[in-house]
């Protein structure tokens, strides 16, 4: 059986991409444009279930992207990480992987993100792997299959 894993989410750059794309929604929330595709919430619902884990928001939204995101691609409300400032002036990527580490404790878990630097934070966690998602092109198929590799092996 497989162990209880995560799945941490971001919003900006992985399910909102930087424009607008085939297959997605343009939504004005908080008067922001935000494009959504609900083909990402069936693809992670299926990764959560096929790994056995548990999808968690990974975001600077936080709690809104509860309130604004998930019902838009087919989501049920998820528990949401909060950001934690890991040291003063160090980047978004590092703040959550620190997040990511206390969050996950002793489990195993994948964080979809286009943070450049998320990885490099995470080198010394042999039990968590960056899904380094590009902003232009939102999570993709490949970023799912990447995933499920790492949360079954």
């Amino acid at each position: 059986m497989l162990s209880n894993s995560l799945i941490f989410i971001d919003v900006d750059g992985v399910l909102n991409p930087d424009s607008q794309r085939d297959g997605f929604t343009e939504y004005n929330i908080l008067d922001f444009t935000v494009y959504l595709n609900p083909v990402h919430g069936e693809w992670l619902l299926n990764l959560a279930k096929e790994t056995n884990s548990e999808l968690v928001w990974g975001t600077m939204w936080e709690d809104l992207a509860n309130v604004h995101i998930a019902s838009k691609i087919g989501l049920p409300q998820l528990p949401v990480m909060k950001i934690q400032q890991n040291r003063w002036g160090e980047s978004t990527g590092a703040s959550k992987a620190y997040s990511a580490k206390l969050y996950a404790k002793d489990r195993t878990f994948v964080f979809f993100d286009d943070e450049v630097d998320l990885g490099n934070y995470l080198g010394d966690v042999p039990s968590g792997e960056h899904i380094r998602v590009k902003p232009y092109l939102g999570l993709l198929e490949n970023h799912i299959f990447k995933a499920r590799d790492f949360l079954i092996l």
